[in-house]
């Protein structure tokens, strides 16, 4: 930067306003430029200078208040000053009661240390919460939203996470208004408390039995939705869960449940999962109850490959000193804790239905939408996802939805549903597919899998064996067609075999190929219905290929073409020759390119996890 375009050269005393064309003109530069700064005339001088040059080059903020809070030795002072500075300049609330809470909580949040930064800004706005709601205080929801996003940016929050905490915590807030406090006086043109109402408690005032006239009083606000700031779904797994929503996964007992469920918290732990933490190994919090963590859970998780020191077991005290278990929604504020300390990016239910409060009838709709929508909103609030395992009922249909046990608020609450069952056509093979997926594609094809046994440990009491998950592929048939299959009677699993020795004689004899529609017309003069041959292609594992133009689709036994298939994957085929998919950009490819691994593909060679 030459002299006469560098304003730290001007002589002590200058007039900033004189410079201000000189400042840096970029991000970029103006990281360079604080740090010749800081180098040349010290700190202060550097920030003494970039206050007065705020104040007559605004435009210039976000390049400056990043290039500082860059540098480690200015961010402190840097964050404190911005704190202070914006705070005092804030139009829209009174130098009153509520103007001080107001300045005094956003301090906090920009001078968060890291590691309290998210239950500070949840905090605050939980607290300012309970003056925007009150009648007696001019304080906006819009005031508050606006501060504390501007405090969490200097504190260094990322911006996805900081609207949802703020909304969580601001909305819980308004809904227990403040009562005025002694002494104070509401500001002329406030809004004036209306006539004492006798309103009946919510719930969860009942519960905290703090329910009174003046905190029940509540306030109702319309806002344009061009004032809503539109945000991007974040996917732990990708495409699969998202990230801050509580998600199932659904599966008759013993189907392999848990061996999902723990594969998918060891690549967390391992940042090998596809998704936003790939990379960036995270802590997963369990709460199991039906399986014991010494015989099967804790061998389960090595199996898998987990980072055993980020698995966290939850572990509950009574009042009274003795042990207890996790219950929702009681629990949920002391849990929001513990996940903001250990940063985790996984609650694990195992199984969800054994944390719902005892006094809770898992049968209704309203009492299970107690236990669920705050647990729900604790996804949100921290940015974690939460998994809750859950059994089928014994119900028919192909409906995966409509088996999943007891109230259908279960599967109403939940953004994304896994569901696990046996392939009817192979006892040996499981199907995980995804029948519910509200915030992603509904397009995301069913994988396979298999359970082997695995010795993982030698002890003082003798071996330890566990299951070890092997990734078979993907498989053309999704949930709703294999439990329609699953459900078909003899006849139709007879009239299923007869087609499929029929089309392996038909394709033997036109030598292992043959175009698709003449095999369609052939079997229809057999007497088999197109449905029938449909399950018999599966079962014979056909390759479906295209070529030509106008294109033409042939199928082929297997073998039959080196060019086969390309990217289609067939049963039975290692995890390594598989193209494992679900794990792909929304407009990208569904299918693993030629060359790739598994690990590029999204998926582990094998997920060491038996069946639950």
């Amino acid at each position: 930067m030459s002299t006469n375009e560098d304003p730290r050269r001007k002589e002590p005393g200058a007039d900033p306003k004189t410079t201000a064309t000189t400042s840096p003109p970029s991000m970029a530069d103006a990281t360079e430029w604080v740090a010749a700064s800081i180098d040349e005339v010290g700190t202060d001088e550097t920030i003494r200078f970039i206050v007065a040059l705020l104040d007559i080059a605004p435009e210039r903020h976000d390049a400056l208040t990043a290039a500082y809070q860059a540098h480690p030795k200015v961010q402190r002072l840097w964050n404190q000053f911005r704190a202070d500075h914006f705070m005092d300049s804030e139009p829209s609330v009174s130098e009153g009661y509520s103007g001080a809470a107001l300045k005094s909580e956003a301090q906090k949040v920009a001078t968060a240390p890291e590691g309290t930064r998210n239950m500070t800004l949840n905090e605050a706005a939980f607290a300012l919460g309970t003056l925007a709601g009150a009648a007696w205080t001019d304080l906006t929801a819009e005031a508050v939203e606006d501060a504390l996003t501007e405090a969490a940016a200097l504190c260094g929050l990322p911006p996805w996470e900081v609207a949802a905490t703020i909304r969580s915590g601001l909305n819980a807030g308004m809904r227990e208004p403040r009562s005025m406090p002694e002494g104070a006086a509401p500001v002329p043109g406030q809004r004036q408390a209306p006539p004492s109402v006798t309103v009946r408690p919510g719930a969860a005032e009942r519960q905290s039995g703090e329910a009174n006239a003046a905190t029940s009083r509540r306030t109702i606000s319309l806002k344009p939705a061009s004032e809503i700031k539109i945000r991007p779904v974040h996917w732990l797994w990708k495409d699969r869960l998202p990230l801050g929503c509580l998600s199932l996964v659904a599966g008759r007992e013993g189907i392999g449940k848990s061996t999902c469920a723990y594969q998918v918290a060891a690549d967390i732990t391992t940042a090998k999962l596809p998704g936003c933490y790939q990379g960036q190994p995270r802590a997963v919090i369990v709460a199991a109850t039906e399986d014991s963590w010494e015989h099967t859970i804790a061998p389960r998780l090595k199996a898998a490959g987990a980072d055993m020191d980020r698995v966290l077991q939850v572990t509950v005290t009574t009042a009274e000193g003795g042990d207890g278990s996790l219950t929702l929604p009681s629990d949920v504020s002391a849990l929001g804790r513990r996940i903001e300390e250990s940063g985790a990016a996984l609650l694990l239910l195992d199984p969800l239905m054994s944390r719902l409060d005892a006094s809770l009838d898992s049968h209704r709709d309203s009492e299970v939408r107690q236990a669920l929508e705050p647990i729900a909103a604790l996804a949100d609030r921290h940015r974690i996802s939460v998994l809750g395992l859950i059994h089928v009922n014994k119900s028919t249909g192909a409906d995966p939805l409509t088996r999943i046990m007891a109230s259908r608020a279960f599967v109403a609450v939940s953004r994304a549903v896994l569901y696990i069952m046996t392939d009817p056509e192979n006892e040996a093979v499981r199907l995980l597919g995804q029948p519910k997926n509200n915030l992603g594609r509904t397009d995301l094809p069913t994988l396979t899998f298999s359970i082997e046994q695995a010795h993982v440990a030698d002890t003082d009491e003798g071996p330890v064996f566990t299951g070890r998950l092997k990734w078979l592929g993907e498989t053309e048939r999704s949930i709703t067609d294999a439990l329609a299959d699953a459900d078909g009677d003899l006849d139709a699993r007879s009239a299923a075999a007869e087609a499929g020795d029929w089309l392996a004689d038909h394709l033997t004899q036109h030598g292992g190929i043959d175009d698709s529609a003449s095999i369609k017309t052939a079997a229809r003069k057999a007497g088999h219905s197109e449905s029938t041959l449909k399950r018999a292609r599966r079962r014979l594992k056909i390759v479906s290929t295209s070529s030509g133009f106008p294109r033409r689709t042939y199928w082929s036994l297997p073998g039959t073409q080196p060019g086969e298939s390309a990217g289609r994957t067939q049963l039975g085929q290692s995890p390594g020759e598989s193209g494992l998919t679900g794990l792909t950009d929304p407009t990208g490819p569904t299918e693993r390119q030629s060359g790739q691994t598994p690990r590029e593909a999204g998926l582990t060679g094998q997920l060491s996890i038996p069946g639950d």
